[in-house]
């Protein structure tokens, strides 16, 4: 395997929970909060964070689709982190350009295992579904 294999194979990215890291102070903690879409779908709630050791910034929310109105899969799913809004006063998190057919199409999250290729494809379950949003779900990644 070549160095560029090894890479795409790596996992660069660690669960907040269980690491050495944590929150900066003065930001809200999401985990357990609730998911909503973007009629107020109740989606399911953040399970876990996904942060890049290197850069110390949170990438992805890992949902677990629980229960969720939309009767999709019960499953963990990674969301961009670009894509959310975070309501402090709720504790809830709104995904306002997501779609069934979106959620559907992600990858299953398990633990350890996220590679550059489940990222890129995550970016392009995003990016295709409606070329007006599409901009500015970019500037997100």
């Amino acid at each position: 395997m070549e160095a560029n294999d090894e890479n795409l194979k790596s996992n660069h990215l660690q669960e907040l929970g269980g690491s050495d890291f944590e929150i900066v102070d003065g930001q809200p903690n999401i985990k357990g909060w609730e998911v909503l879409g973007p009629e107020g779908q109740d989606l399911g709630e953040v399970s876990e964070l996904l942060f890049d050791e290197s850069s110390r910034k949170v990438r992805y929310i890992v949902l677990d689709l629980e229960e969720n109105e939309w009767n999709l899969e019960e499953r963990d799913v990674l969301i961009p982190i670009g894509l959310a809004e975070i309501d402090v006063e709720r504790d809830e998190v709104i995904i306002p350009l997501v779609t069934p057919e979106q959620l559907a199409a992600l990858p299953d999250y398990s633990r350890n295992n996220t590679s550059l290729e489940t990222e890129m494809s995550i970016r392009s379950i995003f990016m295709n579904a409606d070329p007006v949003s599409s901009a500015s779900i970019q500037d997100n990644f």
